[in-house]
């Protein structure tokens, strides 16, 4: 029998199986035994991950002082003592109160320095016997004024002196509540506690407070009446904010 054998192959192609074959063996020659690691890296690792440590230990406490929030130190001792004393003695402010009476021409006698003793009588007898804590209660002042057509006449207050303009309710339509506001604001400025007492004989009494510390009472009033209307009003509408 005719044995059969393989068909040569042709030359090029077997140069190209050792071309691949030398490729394949080629980077393990690159290797040379003489530089190659013969033991393990264990001193070195371990000097370079304790500097590492060590410089973030190192590090830490600056960066902690850099990011903290500034807390300033507090007066604990101050702050128990005044807190003892506003329980003890309860924290009263001073009030400055205002009263301006219009249009009582009959009474030529009447009296500034009269008037504002009994305002203080009346709210005297009005004030709580028990203060609250954060209002004048009885540390307040007042001062009068009465204009008439003859002109202005005052309390003689030293710490205060009125910035009212005599004759400037003679135009103002009291039936209109926003405009005497703003007429008001503008003559008193909103920086007192005010009352004013306009006596009109033909119209029915009526009182109003207004926005910016003040009020007004408009209508056929006596003396008597208007003192103690006055005087309710600075004691439970601006002391007591009733």
């Amino acid at each position: 029998m005719a044995e059969i054998s393989e068909p040569p192959k042709p030359p090029g192609e077997t140069h190209h199986l050792s071309e691949t074959t030398s490729k394949a063996q080629g980077p393990d020659s690159e290797f040379d035994p003489k530089t190659m690691r013969k033991s393990k890296p264990r001193l070195k690792r371990l000097v370079l991950t304790l500097s590492v440590l060590l410089s973030f230990l190192l590090g830490f406490p600056f960066l902690w002082k850099s990011v903290e929030i500034y807390r300033a130190p507090l007066p604990f001792r101050e702050i128990d003592s005044l807190s003892s004393q506003t329980e003890s003695s309860l924290l009263l402010f001073p009030c400055h109160f205002q009263a301006i009476f219009v249009g009582f021409e009959s009474k030529s006698s009447i009296n500034p320095e009269a008037i504002e003793s009994s305002v203080l009588k009346q709210m005297v007898k009005l004030t709580s016997n028990s203060p609250q804590c954060g209002t004048c209660s009885a540390n307040y002042t007042v001062s009068v004024v009465v204009d008439s057509s003859s002109g202005c006449v005052q309390t003689r207050n030293r710490e205060y002196l009125s910035s009212w303009q005599c004759g400037a309710m003679g135009t103002v339509d009291f039936s209109d509540d926003e405009g005497v506001d703003e007429v008001l604001v503008d003559l008193l400025g909103g920086k007192v506690y005010s009352v004013v007492v306009v006596n009109l004989d033909n119209e029915e009494v009526r009182a109003v407070v207004g926005k910016h510390r003040h009020a007004w009472i408009v209508g056929r009033v006596s003396e008597a009446e208007a003192v103690a209307r006055v005087a309710e009003t600075f004691v439970k509408v601006f002391v007591n904010g009733a």
